[in-house]
Parts: structure tokens; sequence; C-alpha cells
């Protein structure tokens, strides 16, 4: 069974949103100044960040032929004396994770 025309461009748009929104916040730009270095609207890029924040997190990197890794920088904090912290590029911040509960901070993360 083939997807009607519009369901494809809707995926097709919805994706392009979604590297749009992925692209910003990797980037140093403020949405206002990644909008405009690239004519998007700033409504219409807020409200499809809006959109995409709601959907489960879903990982489609094996899909495109991407690697599903992500970078990872160690380091030492006099901060937090035990356990890992953990920055989303969303910015939330997990400190002091543990090695056993590391499943828990999955599940979190992925329920985020």
């Amino acid at each position: 069974m083939q997807k009607s025309r519009s369901a494809t461009s809707h995926a097709a748009t919805r994706e392009l949103w979604r590297r749009h929104v992925a692209e910003q916040a990797r980037n140093t730009l403020s949405q206002r100044a990644y909008c405009e270095r690239y004519g998007l609207t700033l409504s219409s890029f807020t409200r499809w960040r809006r959109i995409l924040s709601q959907d489960p997190i879903v990982d489609h990197a094996a899909d495109r032929g991407e690697s599903a890794f992500v970078a990872v920088a160690v380091e030492r904090s006099a901060a937090i004396p035990s356990g890992i912290s953990l920055t989303l590029p969303s910015g939330l911040r997990i400190d002091g994770v543990q090695t056993s509960d590391i499943p828990t901070v999955v599940a979190l993360v992925r329920a985020l």
C-alpha cells in the first residue's frame, strides 16, 4: 500500500523541520538569528520546535545511514564528587549518575 501524496509531503515537511530544529540546537546562533540565516519565519520555527518536542524520542539515524552514537566529554569536577553528569543537547543536566542508575537514566531520557 502506498502512502498518499499528502502523507508523504507531511512526512517530508516534518523531517525538514526536525533537521532545522536539531541543527539550531547544535548551533551557537539564537533561534531568531538561525531563522534569519536560513530564511525561516520565527513563528513557524517556534511552532515546529514545540510540536517536535512533544514527539516520543525516535532515533532514525540508522535509517539515514548515520551513527546513533553521540559525542561524550568526560570531565572531573570537584562539585560532583561521585557519579557522572549528563548534559543533553537541550541543556537538561542530570548530575550524580551512578553506574547502577544508568538503566533508569536511559528510561528517563527516552521519556523526555
